[in-house]
């Protein structure tokens, strides 16, 4: 989840850029208020027995901001696979 958090930092950031020390501020806050991200994931890819495609995260928030005037969702009918990550597909 490392790429996404690069916002939330930029905007920590920003929030203290009139601070003696800028990364010593945001290291704080994030030791003291720790954030939790998780990926809403594939649909095609859950892998626990207490999820299905209806019951995931990403089920929920598209059904939750269907009403949201501002959202909106695509559905990819496949995604464009290197040769390295087919290969682990196949045989791990």
């Amino acid at each position: 989840m490392e790429p996404w958090l690069g916002a939330i930092v930029d905007n920590l950031e920003a929030l203290h850029e009139d601070d003696e020390n800028v990364t010593a501020s945001v290291d704080y806050i994030l030791s003291k208020v720790p954030l939790h991200f998780k990926s809403l994931g594939n649909l095609a890819q859950i892998d626990t027995p207490y999820l299905s495609a209806l019951s995931s995260g990403l089920t929920y928030m598209t059904e939750r901001f269907k009403t949201f005037r501002h959202g909106g969702h695509i559905h990819l009918q496949g995604v464009p696979r290197s040769a390295l990550a087919e290969f682990a597909e196949a045989n791990l």
